[in-house]
């Protein structure tokens, strides 16, 4: 090894040009950056032309820089950029060809000065580099596209992601809080759809809205077979007009028909559209199970199959008008302790020719109309038979003069008649 001597290379000293761009000459030289605005875009090869702004020199077809970019598939963060604006564009110092280096704001003038901004002493001024961009805090980083969609990077962890102010999501790293801010909502699934805001029909200053869903038993069917509608129901599923449904009691009633029904719940195999939840015209006729509540507070449930209630307390059904309770089989009423049928202005229990059992019993009771025969025993004759005064056990009352000494009966007499008043027909 030689030893030191004192001399140190000139490392300073430009090395040779290993190549010649089409705008810079031999060797290394300074780099050179030129305002400019584009002038148009290549959308297939990702290059824009462009113009400078003071001694308008053209060049056409130069890439467009980005944070970071990777030949991998695209890998990268890059903007489309579109024509007239701003840009600065960077001519190298070694021969690469120019390119965009950054986008930039053009200066404006404010016609009346913010409440924050200084005045012309403070380096502020009127002027403004804004650009319509969302006003941040230190630390943001923001995204924004020209129709109003963005994404913001807020300092704190917080991000929001929306298309208007009405079409956004909130992530809040604080209890990992999501939040939805929406005017109509959709939501696809495999089992099923949710459908959620404003009526698409609704003209009104007060416009009605819905929130409904399905539910697709199988991810293979091609409609679903339940559906939840809540707020004003657009299109509920009408019952049948035949004696399968109820459609003459409902409007007897007036439930469903003078309010608006307000929540709905049916049951119909493939009767609904998956991803809307419009109603199949098989819906009417096939539903199993159906339930829904009015904005006047009236029910309606109805069950193809049996239902069962079991509660394990007390069980109370109060009505302050009528209660009516019909069948088309046997009624049971069962209970381990007492049945009490109470009421303020009578009881009517009819059977409408059949025949009431009282307690298992099985002699009829005769009714109105029957005829009938009574058996009548004869009264018998009656002697008084003198008694000595003094007699042994006899009382000494004056009156008791003689003892009765009946004699044998006559005959039993038998009457027929017809019963004119009584009750129905009663097994005792």
């Amino acid at each position: 090894m030689e030893p030191f001597d004192g001399h140190i290379p000139d490392y300073d000293r430009p090395l040779p040009a290993l190549r010649t761009g089409a705008t810079r000459g031999h060797g290394s030289e300074a780099a050179y950056i030129h305002e400019a605005r584009v002038v148009d875009v290549n959308y297939i090869n990702w290059t824009a032309d462009v113009v400078t702004q003071f001694d308008a020199r053209f060049y056409n077809d130069i890439q467009i820089a980005s944070p970071y970019m990777h030949p991998n598939r695209g890998e990268g963060i890059y903007v489309m950029p579109e024509i007239n604006s701003k840009c600065l564009v960077c001519i190298p110092s070694d021969g690469p060809p120019p390119f965009i280096l950054a986008f930039i704001m053009p200066m404006e003038e404010k016609d009346q000065p913010e409440e924050d901004d200084t005045d012309s002493e403070g380096g502020m001024g009127p002027a403004t580099f804004a650009g319509g961009r969302t006003r941040g805090k230190p630390g943001d980083i923001v995204l924004k596209g020209r129709d109003g969609n963005f994404m913001v990077l807020h300092r704190g962890g917080v991000l929001q992601i929306g298309a208007t102010e009405l079409a956004q999501r909130i992530y809040i790293p604080m209890h990992n809080i999501v939040t939805d801010v929406s005017q109509n909502y959709a939501h696809q699934n495999t089992g099923g759809a949710i459908n959620w805001g404003v009526s698409s029909s609704s003209t009104d200053e007060n416009p009605e809205t819905e929130f409904s869903q399905t539910f697709r038993l199988f991810a293979n069917d091609e409609k679903a077979d339940i559906k939840v509608a809540m707020g004003k129901v657009h299109q509920p599923v009408i019952e049948p007009p035949d004696e399968s449904g109820e459609f003459a009691g409902l409007n007897e009633l007036g439930i469903g028909t003078t309010q608006p029904i307000c929540l709905e719940c049916i049951i119909a195999p493939g009767g609904f559209n998956a991803e809307s939840g419009v109603p199949d015209p098989s819906a009417i006729m096939g539903t199993k199970m159906k339930f829904f509540f009015d904005r006047g507070g009236g029910g309606f449930l109805r069950a193809e199959g049996s239902v069962l209630i079991r509660v394990k307390k007390k069980l109370r059904i109060i009505s302050d008008e009528d209660m009516h309770l019909k069948t088309g089989g046997f009624l049971t009423l069962e209970s381990e302790k007492m049945i009490r049928l109470l009421s303020k202005t009578g009881l009517q229990i009819g059977g409408e020719g059949g025949v009431i059992n009282l307690n298992g019993g099985e002699n009829p009771v005769a009714t109105v109309g029957s005829t009938v025969a009574i058996t009548v025993p004869a009264v018998p004759p009656i002697f008084v038979i003198p008694i000595p005064p003094g007699t042994p056990g006899v009382p000494a009352n004056p009156a008791a003069i003689g003892i009765i000494q009946p004699t044998v009966l006559n005959p039993l007499s038998t009457f027929t008649g017809v019963i004119r008043t009584g009750n129905p027909t009663v097994l005792a």
